[in-house]
């Protein structure tokens, strides 16, 4: 009997699934095995960097058969983390400024969580299989969603407190932005699935009946995060799928046309309803946040207020030293600004936000002139989605997705083809650059 081997695109779907949705999994799991969060979420980043391992000598021939530019941008990716990563050590060992976790974990937020898994996707993943990628985040993430529910049945003393006190949904170390985000990723898998071209009757009747209970799961587990990010960043991802599918050339265009015009409708009334129902029917706080944002800094809610505040203060440390920055972390109780603009400033001055600017910004354009053109993919959405966040609520060495998701959507969008030669930035999506 033969063993049945996984094809290296398969391997790589299934480790950027457990990229954007394993800590929510292993977060939804260990309330019913162990109250120190560390002896799982350590081994999980430990086998994020073990699995990423293998791809990366594929990655560094991907690397050396691109453009001057595209060569140009990955070096910049490493630009970024090295003023990074010298700033941390300059920050812990030389200066001694003391930190809010143990200097060792930073190793696994940086090099070992960002850095290398992201190097893993520099072999693109093939469009045929992000469909493949998108059931994944379904199955594994509702799996998760579902565990969550279960947690909240048994909630400890603290966890019931917080509920109660803050109107948002926690269970053991899943907290509510996490959680929120869960509910993002599968909502989007799904549209995604339910939008894209499926020959198939059975299958397409099939998944668009699955989707009504797990479009449903996700809306409650967002509306119970009660956390504005997630909100957002979900119609920022449906957005991007829309129009993908908008100016797709394949199947009937404007059957399909008028359903994502009547889709582009109902989103937004969709979400404000899950606000609404979220507050007034189970108690979350998911409308009054909004309401409440900007308001006094002694309100749980005016988030708002105390972001423009971090941000005042991580902009005190930038203006100290414009050119290379001044500190990694805002002061001893916020660790980072919740912008990763504003913490670019901060950690490294102009250079390193030049480095961020420069990076994403062609991931960004690159990513998005190719939806433009009608390639429908989930990875770009979910690559906004968590550009969003970094915004929100993100940091260099804790945007664990964003980076795996910017350098797979670039290579998707600029070094596509077998041959992985370069595009042009006006050339078909399947073009090489000549």
């Amino acid at each position: 009997m033969k063993k049945r081997k996984i094809e290296p695109a398969k391997a790589q779907a299934y480790l950027l699934m457990l990229l954007l949705i394993g800590f929510p999994i292993i977060s939804s799991i260990t309330p019913f095995v162990t109250q120190d969060n560390r002896l799982i979420s350590v081994p999980y980043r430990a086998l994020i960097c073990l699995a990423s391992l293998p791809f990366l000598w594929t990655g560094f021939k991907v690397v050396s058969k691109l453009s001057k530019l595209d060569q140009t941008l990955i070096s910049v990716f490493g630009g970024i983390w090295g003023i990074y990563i010298m700033r941390l050590f300059y920050d812990i060992y030389v200066m001694e400024v003391p930190t809010t976790i143990d200097t060792t974990q930073y190793a696994l937020y940086t090099l070992f969580i960002c850095v290398i898994p992201a190097l893993a996707f520099l072999k693109p993943i093939p469009d045929a299989l992000e469909k493949y990628l998108a059931w994944l985040i379904v199955g594994y993430g509702t799996f998760a969603g579902g565990l969550l529910l279960m947690a909240v049945n048994s909630l400890s003393e603290s966890d019931a407190a917080y509920l109660v006190g803050t109107g948002r949904l926690a269970a053991g170390t899943a907290n509510p932005i996490g959680i929120g985000y869960l509910a993002v990723g599968i909502c989007t898998a799904m549209i995604f699935l339910v939008v894209s071209d499926e020959p198939r009757k059975s299958v397409r009747i099939g998944t668009r009946l699955l989707a009504v209970p797990v479009i449903v799961l996700s809306l409650f587990l967002l509306g119970g995060s009660a956390s504005k990010g997630p909100i957002l960043s979900l119609l920022v991802g449906i957005a991007t799928i829309f129009i993908g599918a908008w100016f797709s050339q394949t199947g009937d265009r404007v059957k399909r046309r008028r359903w994502i015009a009547l889709g582009s409708l109902i989103t937004p009334a969709l979400l404000v309803v899950t606000l609404i129902v979220s507050e007034f029917a189970f108690g979350f706080k998911s409308f009054s946040r909004f309401t409440t944002a900007f308001g006094s800094e002694d309100s749980a809610n005016a988030t708002g207020t105390l972001r423009i505040n971090f941000f005042e203060e991580a902009l005190d440390h930038f203006w100290k030293n414009p050119f290379f920055g001044r500190s990694i972390f805002v002061n001893g109780d916020i660790p980072y600004p919740h912008n990763v603009f504003v913490e670019c400033l901060m950690v490294g001055g102009i250079l390193l936000l030049a480095f961020y600017v420069v990076f994403m910004a062609f991931c960004l354009f690159s990513s998005f002139q190719q939806v433009t053109r009608g390639r429908l993919s989930l990875i770009t959405a979910l690559f906004y989605v968590y550009f969003w966040q970094s915004l929100t609520s993100g940091s260099l060495s804790n945007s664990f997705e964003l980076w795996g998701l910017a350098i797979a959507a670039l290579a998707g969008a600029r070094w596509p083809s077998p041959e992985f030669t370069s595009i042009n930035a006006t050339a078909k999506i399947l073009e090489p650059a000549s």
